[in-house]
């Protein structure tokens, strides 16, 4: 083998290593992460029995839309101790749920 496709062997070998090493450290990184990510850097959590619609709005996949059923299952006397206990809210489901869980606190949740 020509000695320069062995460096072009290894330099591609060790190319390929800090790709897949970058990948595995960062899992952030990856497609898919939240276009509202930033409120997990700043430490922001949202209280879903006391936050208004503006701010549940910061939350990931949440809309104005729901963030006021949200709102309104509150006014109807629904108390959130977790993420899963948004399940009865209109248009919300496990996508949704899975989205929120890292920024919502709950009736007895404190923020960690």
């Amino acid at each position: 083998m020509p000695a320069l496709t062995k460096v072009f062997a290894v330099l591609t070998g060790m190319f390929l290593a800090v790709v897949v090493t970058w990948v595995v450290l960062h899992p952030d990184r990856k497609q898919g992460a939240s276009a509202n990510a930033g409120t997990v850097s700043t430490g922001l959590r949202v209280d879903l029995n006391r936050d208004d619609v503006a701010t549940l709005t910061l939350l990931p996949g949440v809309g104005p839309g729901i963030a006021q059923h949200i709102v309104d299952a509150r006014e109807d006397g629904m108390v959130f101790e977790r993420a899963e206990d948004l399940e009865p809210v209109k248009f919300i489901g496990p996508s949704v749920i899975s989205r929120v869980r890292p920024w919502v606190l709950g009736g007895n949740v404190s923020a960690q």
